[in-house]
Formats: structure tokens, sequence, C-alpha cells
């Protein structure tokens, strides 16, 4: 199973009680965004100057696959499978949401996010 298929399950059962549930879950497309580009065959000194544009308008490397809003608060998570680990930006952005009293957490499966969540009480 690859990260990507994970997120897709995750959003998939998440889907199924954001409303219920009252409350907003998105992914901030970050590391879709410069795939894209390299994809797309933008030369790399080009993805530079689009990743520098990009950081002026407050994209930010590291930030966690998916963030959860419920009643006033923000929960994070990073999404991980196998041995992969967390980027040293990964983990600066999980240390500075830690510090202002935000939930995150790193998941392996769809297992741990739902029991996460529900520990949370998000559901």
């Amino acid at each position: 199973m690859t990260e990507t298929h994970l997120q897709q399950q995750v959003v998939q059962w998440l889907s199924l009680y954001a409303r219920k549930c009252n409350f907003v879950y998105f992914a901030p497309m970050n590391e879709n965004a410069m795939q894209m580009l390299k994809i797309a065959g933008i030369p790399k000194k080009r993805r530079m100057q689009i990743y520098q544009s990009m950081l002026k308008k407050g994209f930010l490397p590291g930030v966690s696959d998916l963030i959860i809003l419920q009643d006033g608060k923000a929960y994070c998570i990073e999404l991980k499978v196998g041995k992969n680990k967390q980027s040293e930006k990964q983990i600066l952005f999980m240390n500075n949401v830690l510090k202002t009293g935000i939930d995150y957490t790193v998941a392996y499966s769809l297992e741990e996010v739902q029991a996460v969540v529900r520990g949370w009480g998000i559901i």
C-alpha cells in the first residue's frame, strides 16, 4: 500500500462522518503540487522559481497530510506506510503544531486513524 492509497482510504472514511459529526477536513496539496510540476516536465530551475513563489504565498513544507476542523479546534494527521519516517520538515511542522496545543498524530493505517479520531472525540 502507498501513502496515496492510505490517504484515499482515510478520506473516504472521514467523508462518511463529516456532515453527521459536524467537522471539516482537507488535504493541503503540498507534495502533489511539486510532483505535478515535475510530471508536467517543468525544468528544475523553473520549478524552484515556482517553489519560491509558493513559499511567499504561504506554502508550508512539512504540513500534515490531513487537517480536521471541529468546534473551534484543529487536528493534524500525517500518514505513513511501512517503515517510512517523517522528514525533517514534517518533524519541524509537528513540533510547531504541538507547541500551539493542536493535536497531531502520525498514523500508519486506516485503523490507527480511526482510533485516534475517535480518541480525539471527533466521531
